[in-house]
């Protein structure tokens, strides 16, 4: 009798659930079977419920099983946005708490928890340095200051833009352009902002008014 049949054959009496785990460490040749059996069994009252590594391949990871993904996520459904873009990724930053993140390549491109893009920011590629305003909780922050984004360029200034509306809203000079990363902090005693950047000539540090905010409403 063929493990199809044994499966059907108990659950006539009550429905079955059969658990695998681990599938990635499966010989291929039971992959296969086990896979052969997740197709033949949807007309039973049978269900099949396996884990596996999405970075191992396997024929359980056929797109016709459903699937549940844990966060280990294929490299080609989280790099769209990359790939569409046809340019290298030169920074990475995420705000306070998680629900923007900002990768820099030919643009700035602001995503979402679900990696949905949200908004484009007028940066150039030539350079990384990007952070958020510390107190940034997305784009409908509060006090408006807090949705601020800060930006090194290719000229000699820091470059700020808004999270909500994604435009830059302002720059300020500095003596050497940031060629590396950018760092913003708060200072709860007195509501400044502090800008730390490294430039070939050393570390600028720039400090904005606690009256600072965006002109974009």
């Amino acid at each position: 009798m063929s493990a199809l049949e044994l499966l059907a054959e108990a659950a006539v009496e009550k429905p079955l659930l059969v658990l695998v785990d681990d599938v990635q460490w499966i010989d291929p040749a039971s992959q296969q079977a086990l896979a052969f059996l997740a197709r033949r069994t949807a007309a039973e009252r049978i269900v099949l419920l396996a884990t596996q590594r999405v970075t191992e391949p396997g024929p359980m990871l056929d797109r016709a099983f459903p699937v549940v993904d844990l966060g280990i996520s294929q490299a080609q459904d989280v790099s769209d946005f990359v790939a569409n873009s046809f340019a290298k990724v030169s920074g990475v930053a995420m705000n306070f708490d998680g629900s923007l993140t900002g990768v820099r390549a030919d643009s700035t491109y602001l995503l979402n928890l679900q990696l949905r893009l949200q908004g484009i920011l007028g940066t150039t590629q030539a350079n990384g340095g990007l952070d958020f305003h510390p107190l940034n909780s997305g784009p409908n922050s509060f006090p408006l200051s807090s949705r601020l984004v800060f930006a090194a360029s290719s000229e000699p200034q820091i470059e700020i833009f808004d999270s909500y509306c994604y435009k830059r809203v302002a720059t300020v000079p500095i003596r050497d352009p940031i060629n590396g990363p950018i760092k913003a902090a708060y200072r709860n005693s007195s509501g400044q902002i502090v800008l730390v950047g490294a430039t070939s000539r050393g570390v600028v540090i720039v400090t904005l008014p606690n009256t600072f905010t965006t002109s974009c409403l």
